[in-house]
């Protein structure tokens, strides 16, 4: 029978305490008795329950035993003489080589279980955030890797929790998921959690349940790990970073070194004065593990759908991706902007479709930010259909359109700095319609400048997506200028960000194992002592 990693490191715990204990007993001894007695009896009770753990073990735990049996013998005998200073003070020597050698030998002879780490996805279209990581950790003989995929609700406008959803069945079939009602977090106390989620009860759209915010899963694991299920253009917004989960983590990953940069700032000027050589240790910049998916995806050539084919023909593909800052961003005038969109596309329709993505969360937005605009958003939804503009895509993940696409049109975010790792051309839509949109009409040459230093062009005038379609082939061919842009605010732009943090995540937990052999400064014996768990 090997140990779980987590009982290692308690029994570690504990008789670390005892040595401490062992240094206390040393010192008040004489002055204090009564309180002496006391400590004795507890390090007894500690030595019993180690000492019965360890011969669950077998064999190989044996000599451990009967160590411990001779140290509760001493320690009887040090209670029973407790006025001879000659005797217990060379009892107390032995108990000192005694709980030693006993740490040494836990450290050294104690086999470690397989490491179990927890995935804890939500959304399944949000999955690419965690998938490379826990392919890594599959990957890895000495590690259990579990996929959990947890719940969540949709919000009333008012904050309340509305419909349960769960999204478990709908993980890709390689992906082994367990159901969140199997897994008993306090009995299997997994060595790291992976969480994607940062926002606990602050998010006004959705909620996963109480049971998994951040602060909650902190009891259940040493290592409380979170990964961004998105990334962002140039910079975070400060709601992004002020989040409870960034708060509660163990390790932050973020996707650039610049990224880095402004997490530290703001963290430590709103939460953590002259912290920030903690937070730099605590955040590291890898990368984001989505661009991995994408790249992937591309590698292996994906295969578009029959139907998708038969409605494409021989023409372009525009990956249209809509999101929920559009939304909020516009209020009514969304609805009046995707029309116009549709507008320009219809008159371009002999050479492009749209493959339109709309943001997984845009109904649950819309029902909780914008009833009004519900009845509206269906009705151009099928108005979509029914012009034949496009492809609607429905897949649960993003990627296989981006691959097969041929450029990007719609909103910022995530999906366009994710997007711009193929190279290929990019637009974003006004964001604020109509007031960004301006009506006088710019020349070919004065769109081409505008571009500067971004991988994508802005929306900024009339005719600008009009002269973005037409002049799609000159424009494909400004690939390297687009690569180069992203690479600054990417990092680890070759597939390998998942295994990356993965070692670094287990880099981590071992160094903190490791951390315990010969390690001699130790803390005074607190409450904490008779209440470690073995």
């Amino acid at each position: 029978m090997q140990m779980r990693k987590y009982k290692k490191k308690e029994i570690l715990h504990t008789v670390e305490a005892l040595l401490n204990a062992n240094d206390a007993i040393r010192k008040t001894i004489k002055s204090n008795p009564s309180t002496t007695l006391d400590t004795l009896a507890a390090c007894q009770e500690l030595g019993i329950l180690i000492g019965t753990y360890l011969e669950s073990l077998g064999g190989r735990c044996r000599h451990m035993v009967r160590l411990l049996e001779e140290y509760c013998e001493h320690i009887y005998q040090v209670s029973a003489n407790i006025s001879d200073e000659s005797l217990y003070k060379g009892l107390l020597e032995k108990i000192q080589v005694q709980l030693t050698r006993l740490e040494q030998d836990v450290w050294i002879e104690v086999p470690d279980d397989r490491k179990e780490i927890v995935f804890l996805p939500y959304k399944v279209s949000m999955w690419d955030s965690l998938e490379s990581i826990w392919r890594a950790a599959d990957e890895d003989k000495n590690v259990e890797a579990v996929v959990i995929p947890i719940p969540y609700y949709s919000k009333n406008p008012d904050g309340s929790f509305e419909e349960e959803h769960y999204e478990g069945d709908r993980y890709p079939s390689y992906v082994p998921v367990v159901d969140y009602r199997d897994y008993n977090f306090q009995e299997k106390r997994p060595d790291v959690i992976f969480i994607h989620n940062p926002y606990d009860a602050f998010n006004r759209v959705t909620s996963i349940p109480p049971f998994f915010y951040s602060d909650h899963l902190k009891e259940y694991t040493d290592k409380l790990v979170y990964v961004p299920y998105y990334v962002v253009p140039w910079s975070i917004p400060e709601h992004f970073v002020l989040t409870p989960g960034v708060i509660s983590a163990d390790i932050i990953f973020v996707q650039s070194e610049s990224i880095k940069k402004q997490y530290v700032k703001l963290l430590e000027t709103k939460l953590y004065h002259g912290e920030s050589r903690r937070l730099e240790k605590k955040i590291a910049a890898l990368g984001s593990p989505k661009t991995d998916k994408l790249l992937l995806e591309i590698k292996n050539r994906a295969e578009m759908p029959e139907t998708w084919k038969q409605r494409i023909g021989n023409r372009r593909v525009v990956f249209f991706n809509t999101n929920v800052s559009l939304i909020l961003n516009n209020g009514a005038h969304f609805i009046d902007n995707l029309y116009r969109i549709f507008h320009v596309f219809a008159a371009h329709r002999d050479k492009f479709v749209l493959l339109w993505r709309e943001h997984p969360l845009t109904m649950e937005t819309l029902h909780s930010m914008h009833p009004e605009l519900l009845v509206s958003y269906l009705k151009l939804k099928k108005e979509f259909e029914e012009w034949e503009l496009g492809i609607l895509d429905e897949n649960e993940e993003p990627h296989l359109a981006m691959a097969v696409s041929d450029c990007y049109f719609g909103a910022g975010g995530s999906l366009v700095t994710i997007y711009s790792v193929t190279g290929k051309p990019m637009m974003l839509t006004a964001y604020h319609y109509p007031e960004e949109l301006l009506e006088n009409e710019i020349t070919k040459e004065e769109f081409y400048g505008s571009l500067e230093h971004r991988p994508y062009y802005k929306e900024k005038n009339i005719n600008a997506l009009s002269l973005f379609l037409e002049n799609h082939e000159e424009i494909a061919g400004f690939r390297e200028h687009r690569l180069e842009v992203i690479s600054k605010h990417l990092a680890n732009l070759d597939g390998t960000v998942g295994s990356k943090i993965y070692q670094h995540v287990m880099n981590e937990v071992d160094y903190e194992l490791r951390d315990y052999s010969g390690r001699r400064e130790r803390s005074q014996i607190s409450g904490r002592c008779a209440e470690a768990v073995c």
